[in-house]
């Protein structure tokens, strides 16, 4: 069985030389370009590809220029609302860390300095 195996898996004969540019009259696209083997190499299994998909769904309704500009600056300012709430946060959140701190510097003083 091996040896079909290696029969069937050695390159195609080339009986068509490279003498056979100099004789033969068909295009240079009908000629063989080389040697084929029919077998993969020994040890290269099948490469698998996971096939990612992006999802996204798609409002068939047409929409006119307006509405699309409508839609844009729409989206821009959600966004820049977004960016607000956040600063908004943050300063929040520091102020809070002041009066902790200020907090903490009381209660860590001496009770001399209060009076």
């Amino acid at each position: 069985m091996k040896q079909e195996e290696a029969k069937m898996c050695k390159p195609a004969d080339d009986h068509n030389s490279t003498s056979e540019t100099f004789h033969h009259s068909r295009p240079s696209l009908d000629r063989s370009q080389g040697t084929l083997s029919v077998c993969p190499p020994p040890k290269a299994a099948p490469i698998r590809h996971p096939r990612y998909e992006k999802r996204i769904s798609i409002d068939l309704m047409p929409m006119t220029l307006e509405e699309i500009e409508w839609a844009m600056g729409d989206a821009k300012i959600q966004e820049e609302e977004r960016e607000i709430q956040e600063i908004r946060e943050r300063l929040r959140k520091r102020k809070q860390a002041k009066v902790a701190a200020a907090a903490a510097a009381m209660a860590n003083a001496p009770t001399s300095s209060r009076e």
